[in-house]
């Protein structure tokens, strides 16, 4: 039986497609399957005794940290263990490491290194999977192999458990021989307990082998065989290899049977192939012709925008196909994408059928492979014959402008925001310097006197914004340091015809005009003062419309006036009576004294505060003062309630928080606005009751106060019936009135309009509503 392990071992290791290493304890090879031979290109013969970072070079990964000597340190194995390796012609391989030790008389006599090749499964994301492959034995098994693999024998469970495939021994009745860890994890079981049983029956579940069991093929032919399926118990998608398994006599008494996990590699062939189909979908889309050629010149790719033009030639030589040429054409793009690996450009000028000329701008981009060398170049192109239909036009009106800004009555210059070159000066410039020779010369060194350097108030900063494109005109004012004249700049920055940003500036002579506003400003200088003046005479005569508007109530005043003495007048009329009664009926004494002098000094003191309210309301005010608007409308209304009444109007005064309520402005001409407004409410319901013949109908003023965010609004609304619609516009107007002359004067609601407005920051407005007219007041809030 150890022959036959030895035999099973072998034929496993040489068959492997994973390189696979046997290193002693000083990590020198003393061996290395067919694989590895190839991948080094180097016989063990020649490489005996070498380490490994020798063969492959300084771009070994394991050259600072080696994974054989941590395993050898450590004892335990390394499985999987990705990284990069670079092999002896210089290719880049993506490998799978793993590691196990070899035990001598339970001493670490050396490793095993099986190193797999996971390139394609990194850069195309598919798993090419190489079968393990019989080879014959060339090289003559020496003593130290052999010693190799005595103890590879009794160790071959590391290296066995270690291959990350799923791997089984089969004899010719499909019973299991043995089977790895990685196998029996995905079965859910313990290695040893899969031997002896059928595979059909543990993997498959079923009571015979499939129809085309690999298994069942190469016991009947001898030979490997590779199948894919789809097992549910092994979760998916596989692929299944089997390698013939022989006796040491060479007859064949089973399998080596292999399976790999595909659905990855599924999953990821559906979505490359579905990317695949985007790509092609987009590049027939494309306005622009695409085609690809590979390193002989010869198309393998043409989208439909270029078949449209040239017809399919897929498989010709590009430059045959597109210039009709026999060789690769001069400053061929792709040619210098293929040197270089770099993007290239060109312009081509091609001719069609129907001898039609059009002009290609093409691009060349190498395409590379997954060790980014250059196999393939893409390459655009893009129809530019009408953009150089359009250079042409543009030439020609580049030429219009140039004799426009020749003959222009003004100073005209180009200058490249760069080197601050003129490109070039118009006649007019020329004559005023008197000077033929301005383009090429450095516009600060020839337009100004003793500049050296860009001039500090160059503007070519301000003429592109922050994106880097043209910011529109810029206009200032400017004199000029070399004849003190001065001129209107008109400056923007354009696109040359060379595609150059440069600086355009247009100026115009405006000495004259300068000088006329000299003299303006000399006169206005005059006129700020006469303004002034005038406007403090407004002041006064607003101030004096003001008092005599007030002046206008006070028939009303002295009425109201009258009204509120009469009450303690008789009061103090009946106390003289009283003390009279009192003396005659012996009731005078000090105590009635005193009660009756202090009743009187009450309706004196209510006599006093009465007059004292009304000068206080004539007294002009001169500061802005913050008032409480709540409280200055109770004041008025305590003065002229008496009068309204008798006119049988009801006033009323609405509003929430009295506190909060505060304005800035003259208290006293904010009362008259009140004291106008609520007049006209008051005239206009007795008018409507004369002229209506409403004799019952009930007068109503109502003041309604609110706070809206920063803003007070104070409307007064009355059921006067309201202003007709095709005046109401000039209600506000000096001297307009809709009352009688004996009665208005057209002063007070113009004289509101202007306390309001002019002197108060604040807004006064009109509006009808149902049944009479709407007031509303608007002012800041002092808070």
């Amino acid at each position: 039986m150890g022959k036959l392990n030895h035999s099973i071992y072998e034929t496993i290791v040489r068959n492997m497609a994973e390189q696979v290493y046997v290193l002693d304890a000083d990590i020198n090879i003393v061996y290395l399957n067919p694989s590895a031979e190839k991948v080094t290109g180097c016989a063990l013969d020649h490489i005996r005794g070498k380490r490994c970072y020798e063969i492959f070079g300084n771009n070994c990964f394991c050259k600072q940290a080696c994974p054989a000597k941590k395993v050898i340190s450590d004892g335990k194995p390394i499985l999987r263990h990705e990284n990069k390796l670079q092999t002896r012609d210089g290719l880049i391989m993506d490998v799978s490491v793993s590691v196990s030790p070899i035990y001598n008389n339970a001493i670490i006599d050396g490793v095993i290194m099986v190193m797999e090749d996971i390139s394609a499964l990194k850069d195309t994301e598919r798993i090419n999977i190489t079968m393990l492959k019989e080879l014959e034995n060339e090289i003559t098994i020496r003593k130290e192999r052999e010693s190799l693999l005595l103890r590879a024998e009794r160790n071959w469970e590391d290296t066995f458990n270690a291959i990350p495939d799923l791997i089984m021994l089969l004899d010719d009745d499909h019973k299991i021989l043995k089977m790895n860890e990685p196998m029996a994890k995905v079965l859910g079981i313990k290695p040893e307990d899969a031997v002896g049983k059928t595979c059909y029956n543990l993997v498959h579940k079923a009571d015979v082998p499939l129809d085309g069991c690999p298994h069942n093929k190469l016991l009947e032919d001898g030979m490997e065989h590779k199948v894919e399926v789809y097992e549910k118990n092994m979760g998916g998608h596989i692929l299944v290899s089997t390698s013939p398994l022989c006796n040491p006599n060479g007859k064949l008494i089973g399998s080596i049977h292999i399976a790999r996990d595909m659905n990855d590699i599924k999953e990821r062939d559906i979505q490359v192939r579905e990317e695949n189909e985007k790509t092609k979908a987009i590049l027939s889309a494309i306005a622009d012709g695409v085609t690809i050629q590979d390193r002989e010149f010869k198309i393998i790719y043409q989208n439909q925008t270029l078949k449209d033009y040239f017809g399919e030639h897929t498989g010709e030589y590009c430059y045959h196909v597109y210039e009709n040429k026999d060789e690769i054409c001069d400053g061929c793009p792709v040619l210098q994408s293929f040197t270089d690996g770099c993007v290239h450009k060109s312009t081509r000028r091609v001719e069609i059928k129907d001898d039609t000329i059009i002009y290609f701008e093409n691009t060349a981009s190498p395409i590379r492979d997954a060790g980014g060398n250059v196999v393939a170049c893409i390459e655009t192109a893009r129809d530019i014959t009408d953009k150089k239909t359009l250079d042409i036009r543009l030439e020609q009106s580049h030429n219009r402008l140039l004799k426009i800004l020749e003959n222009m009555e003004a100073i005209v210059y180009v200058a490249d925001m760069q080197t601050y070159e003129i490109i070039f000066a118009n006649r007019y410039l020329k004559e005023v310097l008197n000077n033929n020779d301005l383009e090429g010369s450095i516009c600060y060194k020839t337009l100004q006197s003793g500049q050296s350097s860009p001039c500090s108030f160059c503007i070519n900063s301000k003429l592109i914004d922050e994106r880097g494109t043209t910011a529109g005109v810029y206009t200032w004012e400017f004199q000029n340091t070399i004849n003190k004249r001065w001129y209107y700049m008109q400056n923007r920055a354009i696109e040359w015809v060379d595609e150059r940003v440069v600086h355009l500036q247009i100026a115009t002579d405006i000495t004259e005009r300068k000088e006329i506003e000299e003299e303006l400003k000399n006169l206005n200088i005059n006129l700020e003062r006469i303004v002034v003046e005038e406007t403090q005479k407004r002041r006064q005569q607003e101030q004096m419309l003001i008092q005599q508007s007030k002046m206008a109530s006070m028939g009303e005043m002295i009425g109201s006036i009258a009204h509120q003495w009469r009450q303690p007048l008789n009061a103090i009329s009946l106390n003289i009576q009283d003390i009279k009664d009192a003396y005659e009926y012996g009731e005078l004494n000090k105590e009635y004294i005193d009660n009756m002098v202090e009743i009187s000094n009450e309706q004196v003191s209510f006599m006093a505060k009465t007059i004292d309210d009304f000068r206080n309301f004539f007294r002009p005010s001169k500061e802005k003062t913050v008032f409480n608007v709540v409280t200055s409308l109770k004041d008025i209304l305590s003065m002229f309630t008496d009068i309204f009444e008798k006119s049988s109007i009801k006033m009323e005064i609405f509003y929430n928080n009295n506190d909060d309520l505060n304005c800035l402005g003259h208290p006293n001409e904010f009362k008259q606005v009140i004291l106008n407004l609520i007049n006209n409410s008051k005239d206009a319901i007795v008018m409507r009751r004369a002229n209506d013949h409403e004799v019952c109908l009930k007068g109503s003023i109502k003041i309604d106060v609110k706070k809206e965010y920063q803003f007070i609004d104070i409307t007064i609304s009355d059921n006067g019936g309201g202003i007709p619609e095709s005046i109401i516009d000039r209600v506000f107007e000096q001297y307009f009135t809709t009352k009688p002359s004996d009665i208005g004067t057209g002063v007070g609601l113009y004289m509101s309009k202007a306390i309001i407005e002019t002197n108060m920051d604040g807004r006064l407005t009109v509006r009808n509503i149902e049944g009479g007219a709407e007031f509303k007041i608007t002012m800041k809030d002092a808070m």
